[in-house]
């Protein structure tokens, strides 16, 4: 396992120690690959992975994982320390600000950057779907079961209009053990 992935983890954990912001997709999208992406290519090395082409899917993967949580977390974040973690320029782009985001005001402005937002990962979600090594799909099952989870996750927020300032967005037990059982049968 290289060191520098190990390093980018501690500098990414170390980044959330305080409140910060992010500019733009391509700040956050650094700071998703030190919280998420290494995770993930740490993961591959310990799970025996031996087709290059994991790498690629270990970061799209990561990038999608994390984009969910950030989406899933945007109340809890704000009670947090006031963490924000979408970036800034797509705010203004939606006319949104951060003292809406403050006021947790939900409206049609909230909804179209959740939207935004939900897509990109939806696209990462399925990038790494199309990454996938056939060589390494067994050894990626637990990622897959991670890919699955978070996709359907994610489904679940659209659906109910992500309602992320009241409640916080989980898969029931039964669902999580479907998913699993799936994998595990080959049809997931």
């Amino acid at each position: 396992i290289p060191n520098q992935l190990l390093l980018e983890i501690i500098d990414g954990c170390r980044a959330d120690l305080q409140a910060q912001r992010f500019d733009t997709w391509p700040d956050l999208r650094q700071y998703t690959h030190k919280v998420a992406c290494a995770v993930g290519l740490v993961s591959i090395k310990i799970f025996g992975c031996t087709d290059p082409g994991s790498e690629n899917y270990a970061v799209a993967l990561g990038h999608a994982l994390q984009l969910t949580n950030i989406i899933r977390d945007v109340g809890e974040d704000l009670s947090n320390g006031g963490r924000v973690y979408l970036p800034l320029d797509e705010l203004a782009r939606f006319d949104y600000t951060e003292q809406d985001l403050a006021d947790r005001v939900h409206d049609g402005r909230f909804l179209s950057l959740m939207a935004f937002q939900a897509d990109r990962a939806t696209e990462l979600f399925a990038e790494a779907g199309r990454l996938l090594p056939a060589r390494d799909r067994r050894a990626l099952r637990p990622a897959a079961i991670m890919h699955s989870i978070y996709a359907k996750l994610l489904d679940k927020m659209r659906a109910d209009s992500f309602r992320v300032f009241d409640r916080r967005y989980q898969l029931s037990k039964p669902r999580m053990l479907a998913i699993l059982a799936g994998h595990m049968l080959g049809k997931g």
